[in-house]
């Protein structure tokens, strides 16, 4: 998700392990396969999708959140996510960069997965791993974490302490 190839792409990771790979972004460009407009419906089916990736696409998605919940949706039961954003570093607008990600961010989304808004289907997800890459003589500190899609909804936000 937010896979275009601007500064390099994960794709070769899973081409030469001969696994599909579609690529969804908002842009017309030779390294997307889907376009999508920003807070559209994928035009992926419902638990059709074993893992989920996108690296530094969220600062720069006005909605993240229900970006968030659409990968939450096409993700397989027992599939993963996998979402890498900055915690902090300059602003580098490719459309925009209205975001940053911290400790608390990946528990915050999967509370957002469980919760309906009117009879909205909800597709919980469950952090497995979660931490930030310090800065090694770059002006980035990275978030990154990996959810696996479950049956059962969150029902409270987990907090650093748990």
């Amino acid at each position: 998700i937010g896979g275009q190839n601007v500064n390099g792409s994960v794709k070769p990771c899973f081409v030469e392990r001969n696994m599909k790979y579609l690529c969804v972004d908002i842009e017309k460009h030779p390294s997307v396969d889907i376009v999508i407009k920003n807070v559209d419906r994928h035009p992926i089916e419902d638990g059709s999708v074993d893992i989920v990736v996108s690296t530094s696409c969220f600062e720069h998605d006005p909605c993240f959140w229900l970006t968030f919940k659409e990968m939450c949706r096409i993700t397989k039961m027992g599939g993963y996510i996998y979402v890498n954003a900055p915690s902090n570093g300059k602003y580098h607008g490719h459309p925009g960069d209205g975001w940053r990600f911290y400790a608390s961010a990946g528990q915050y989304l999967a509370f957002w997965a469980s919760k309906s808004i009117g009879n909205e289907e909800v597709y919980p997800v469950k952090v497995l791993e979660t931490f930030h890459v310090l800065p090694q003589g770059s002006p980035w500190t990275d978030w990154l974490c990996v959810w696996q899609r479950v049956p059962e909804k969150e029902t409270e936000i987990l907090t650093d302490r748990r």
